[in-house]
């Protein structure tokens, strides 16, 4: 081997390296995206809404709360972002907010993400029996790479269906759902 063909060969090692370099930071990019999008839910669930305006969305962060509502309910910054939490949240006794399938792309310093979520809520004052609300809705966000790590810095959430999938608990004909491994159409 000439040294010239060894440099050839060394240039092309070097080539590769570098582009496993920025496919792995992509895949660490994603990944801190999804741990936010987790942390986001535990937030939630936890009642640890004031810490959602700091963790999740930029200082300039805009949620647009169900666009497809009217009004359109648009929340800007993160002092607006923490009264919307603060006063919204508390109606519920308790909620659990399931993160789903998702898609996440990275360009850079901005990213942008759909993530699935399925959402039960219980009401102070209500039976038990099951959850009071669910919902099946989707975060539509554009992220942000900041000092302290990925940031939304806009965000549309969807509801999928006119009010949800359900309400309350589930229907009598539905109780054997999930209580063996085949379906009744499975066999």
């Amino acid at each position: 081997m000439t040294l010239s063909d060894a440099g050839n060969a060394l240039s092309g090692v070097l080539d590769e390296l570098s582009v496993l370099r920025r496919e792995v930071q992509i895949l660490r990019d994603k990944d801190y995206i999804r741990e936010r999008m987790d942390l986001y839910a535990f937030l939630l669930d936890a009642a640890r809404w004031k810490d959602i305006p700091q963790e999740i969305f930029t200082a300039d962060g805009v949620d647009f709360h169900l666009p497809e509502a009217t009004p359109v309910q648009v929340i800007r910054g993160r002092d607006e972002l923490m009264d919307f939490f603060v006063e919204t949240m508390p109606q519920f006794a308790g909620t659990q907010h399931m993160m789903g399938n998702h898609a996440i792309r990275v360009n850079g310093d901005e990213a942008t993400s759909r993530f699935y979520a399925l959402c039960a809520h219980w009401f102070h004052d209500a039976d038990r029996s099951g959850a009071d609300w669910t919902v099946a809705i989707c975060y539509d966000d554009k992220w942000r790479r900041t000092a302290d790590g990925w940031r939304v810095y806009e965000r549309r959430l969807h509801h999928f269906g006119p009010d949800g999938i359900a309400s309350g608990s589930a229907p009598g004909t539905q109780t054997t759902v999930g209580t063996d491994l085949y379906g009744s159409r499975d066999r």
